[in-house]
């Protein structure tokens, strides 16, 4: 799962640290910063766009990135300490 904004009418990825964990208001507070430049966003599972489509979305959206990112980082740690 991945977050996207529309840059130029074309969906870009919204990078985030590969080392680092986040927290769900981090990830909240970055998908406000984008709504509030206009952008729109939405969500990449396995390649279906889901669009965020309203600011009361922003909660539950947030909170699946932050899992789906974190756990990839905690295995990625696990990973790297064998």
């Amino acid at each position: 799962m991945r977050l996207l904004f529309e840059l130029e009418g074309r969906p870009a990825l919204v990078a985030l640290s590969a080392t680092r964990t986040y927290s769900v208001p981090d990830i909240a507070a970055l998908m406000d910063r984008l709504l509030g430049q206009r952008r729109r966003l939405s969500l990449d599972f396995s390649g279906e766009c889901v669009p965020i489509c309203d600011v009361q979305d922003i909660p539950l959206a947030a909170a699946l990135v932050t899992a789906y990112h974190n756990s990839l980082v905690r295995s990625n740690i696990q990973v790297t300490r064998i």
